[in-house]
């Protein structure tokens, strides 16, 4: 019975926890790229260019 789930729900969580790693580790580099406002210590929202 083990083996009967493992075949149905592992593939469709295993490729969900591989593209869940894949946003994190793409977060982490667009953070580490938008870096300068923590540095400035801007505590405000972030409101890009003038309206």
């Amino acid at each position: 019975m083990l083996w009967l789930f493992l075949g149905i729900f592992g593939p469709p969580l295993a490729v969900g926890f591989f593209f869940a790693r894949r946003q994190a580790r793409l977060d982490r580099a667009m953070d580490a790229l938008d870096d300068s406002r923590r540095e400035a210590g801007y505590v405000g929202p972030h409101v890009p260019g003038p309206y």
